[in-house]
């Protein structure tokens, strides 16, 4: 998922995105509620990303170009990849874990700054700030509580390394996704209709499907809700035709309700 050219995308509830999450171009995105991001987040080209509430990010976390990204005082943020920063500021608030599981090195880039008052924990190989700055009143550790993670210079002001406790904790749990989407495509049939199509592999307490259409926009508007399957295991396909499409091109995404009133919104297509 893209967010471009001075965009502003704001969300709230469960947030889904299933393959990369990407700001570029003083595009703006506030992720509030739960989000999970299942491959990367990039945000670049003087673009921000503001986080106020828990975010799991399923491989890297990249800022690039004079793009910033802030952890409020509200937020947790889980990275199970490496952080690569050679963007501007990382403000952290409350606390990030960067886990980086393949141990490929998270880093600072020269003139960069990482700031804040919250906490950080950084496995696998550790943080390389190169050059960059690291102030403000953080503590930063390991997962033992014990080791200093960070190599290069280091970090100004009142920083600690280690001191405060309960920093080794896991941010979101890797419970199972409410619904488990297979695939979700649409094609335009000979009757002028926009068939969509979606397959999920299971679902818990799954209430119902709500399309969601819009134009260039992407201002989206709700058309149509379908119901869901309840709890399952096994693999369903669903089916809505939508027979007055908009002119010009359109996009469509699907956006899951559970019985308890959560939702989740998954990638939109066109």
């Amino acid at each position: 998922m893209r967010v471009r050219d001075n965009a502003v995308l704001n969300t709230e509830g469960s947030f889904l995105v299933e393959d990369d999450l990407r700001a570029d171009d003083n595009a703006s995105i506030t992720l509030g509620g739960t989000a999970r991001i299942n491959k990367d987040l990039n945000v670049n080209d003087n673009s921000a990303i503001t986080i106020t509430g828990n975010l799991y990010v399923a491989d890297n976390m990249e800022l690039d170009n004079n793009a910033d990204i802030t952890i409020t005082s509200t937020a947790l943020v889980e990275v199970i990849g490496a952080l690569e920063h050679d963007g501007d500021d990382l403000t952290v608030n409350r606390a990030l874990v960067i886990r980086d599981v393949n141990n490929d090195g998270s880093f600072l880039g020269n003139g960069e700054a990482i700031l804040g008052s919250g906490l950080i924990q950084i496995d696998g190989s550790g943080l390389d700030n190169n050059g960059g700055t690291i102030t403000g009143t953080l503590d930063i550790c390991s997962s033992d509580a014990s080791s200093n993670p960070l190599s290069g210079n280091n970090p100004s002001g009142s920083v600690t390394i280690c001191t405060s406790s309960g920093i080794n904790f896991p941010i979101i749990p890797a419970a199972p996704l409410p619904v488990s989407l297979l695939d979700f495509d649409a094609y335009l049939n000979d009757k002028n209709q926009v068939e969509l199509v979606w397959i999920t592999a299971s679902e818990l307490n799954n209430d119902f499907f709500t399309i969601e259409r819009s134009g260039e926009d992407l201002n989206f508007i709700a058309i149509e809700n379908i119901p869901g399957k309840g709890t399952t295991n096994e693999t369903n396909q669903y089916n809505f035709f939508d027979s007055k499409p908009l002119n010009g091109l359109s996009y469509y995404r699907l956006k899951q309700t559970d019985y308890d009133g959560r939702t989740e919104t998954f990638e939109m297509i066109g």
